[in-house]
């Protein structure tokens, strides 16, 4: 037995909202697909998430572990440089690492990828850390983990940048309370936006807002026709760009930022790459990074991958006494983001794809809603439309019949 939801929310839009209806209609068909599919699917294609560079721990990855898990034979561990160590996963995650890759790791990851292997990349482009000598300023720096040159060959970039954003999540922050005791209070925090998505694919498809920290921009490179780009996540139309390495003074919350300032357009901060990639290798003495040369491959087979500028967005808040939360709850605001585990869901449903399921939420219902202005301002007259006309109808023609009778049999 499963439960199925019918009923999709999206907190932009009040509950009995005409989008949430639509949404919900949209969606029906998958829901009942993917819990047939769970119901009757006897083995679990297995995914990885990749350790060993600084990557998020098993607690913090843990609610979206208990997602995936439904659909997938989770599993974590390192690459070692052992060259076809991944070949038995549909996919592995790379989430939020902060160390940098071996040519070893990065010739095993490559090889996989050339060999029709799908990648999530969740990459942190700046990395902000408590300044050493005033805990309420905030380092931030460029996260070098030597990937720049293997996702540059593959056809994007993650800029080492930050952004901020208008549209955003609040901090908290300790204020002076009553009697001298501090407390909570919260701030809008242009470091922590709230990304939309523009419901131009499968992937990003009736998605909720989502929530970040510290997000930075990517870049789609070169112009192979082999590979298609599809922009997937953004920040919203009142974004501001900031270059990397700099200082933010957490004091800032508590002042109005200058509206006047967050005026670029709404910038990408994930991609969806398909088609055939070359090797990052390509040109290289492979000899250095695998004793089997000769099986060393140039170009991918059809593949997938999908790079997004931000790990926070997978990772959940784990409490001091070991409590986890869900991904993409605010533990300032104690607001519940549905769209980070749905998003991360839906990318690794994409990637690992096989029986088209995703494809089903790609097709379009028009719905014939009502217009609830005519519906209030020409009540009485559909009423009577619909009530007494054909009441007066039934009328008219039992009299007509009543004659007709009389006439035929005197």
């Amino acid at each position: 037995k499963m439960s199925v939801n019918l009923l999709k929310t999206d907190a932009r839009y009040a509950p009995e909202s005409e989008e949430n209806i639509n949404n919900s209609v949209q969606s029906l068909e998958y829901e009942f697909s993917n819990a047939i599919r769970k119901l009757i699917r006897k083995t679990k294609p297995q995914i990885a998430f990749i350790e060993g560079h600084g990557e998020l721990s098993e607690l913090q990855v843990l609610d979206v572990t208990h997602v995936l898990s439904e659909y997938y034979d989770v599993r974590r561990g390192r690459m070692g440089g052992k060259e076809g160590i991944l070949n038995d996963f549909a996919a592995v995650i790379v989430a939020a690492p902060q160390k940098g890759f071996s040519n070893d790791d990065k010739y095993v990851l490559d090889q996989y990828i050339m060999h029709g292997g799908k990648v999530l990349w969740m990459l942190d482009g700046a990395q902000a850390v408590n300044d050493s000598t005033d805990q309420s300023v905030l380092s931030v720096m460029a996260n070098e983990v030597n990937l720049q040159d293997l996702l540059f060959r593959y056809g994007v970039r993650v800029n080492y940048d930050l952004i901020q954003d208008l549209q955003s999540s609040p901090v908290g922050l300790a204020t002076g309370g009553e009697g001298g005791t501090p407390r909570i209070k919260l701030f809008d925090w242009t470091y922590f936006p709230i990304l939309v998505t523009t419901n131009n694919h499968v992937i990003n498809k009736y998605l909720g807002p989502i929530r970040s920290e510290f997000i930075s921009t990517i870049d789609t490179t070169g112009n192979s026709p082999k590979v298609r780009k599809t922009e997937l996540l953004f920040s919203s139309r009142f974004t501001k760009l900031q270059a990397v390495p700099l200082r933010i003074d957490l004091k800032e919350a508590t002042q109005k930022p200058d509206e006047s300032q967050f005026t670029q357009s709404p910038l990408p901060v994930a991609a969806l790459l398909e088609g055939e990639f070359e090797s990052a290798f390509k040109n290289r003495p492979v000899s250095l990074y695998t004793t089997q040369p000769q099986l060393f491959k140039s170009e991918s087979v059809g593949t997938k991958m999908i790079v997004v500028a931000d790990g926070s967005i997978i990772r959940n808040e784990v409490s001091a006494e070991g409590k986890d939360y869900p991904a993409g709850f605010d533990i300032h605001s104690q607001k519940f983001f549905k769209g980070n585990r749905e998003f991360i869901l839906n990318c690794l449903n994409y990637l690992c794809e096989e029986d088209g399921l995703m494809r089903i939420r790609n097709r379009e219902l028009q719905m014939r809603l009502l217009d609830k202005k005519r519906v209030v301002s020409e009540r009485v007259y559909w009423q009577i439309i619909n009530v007494v006309l054909p009441i007066l109808v039934f009328l008219s023609l039992g009299v007509l019949w009543f004659f007709v009778r009389r006439k035929m049999f005197g």
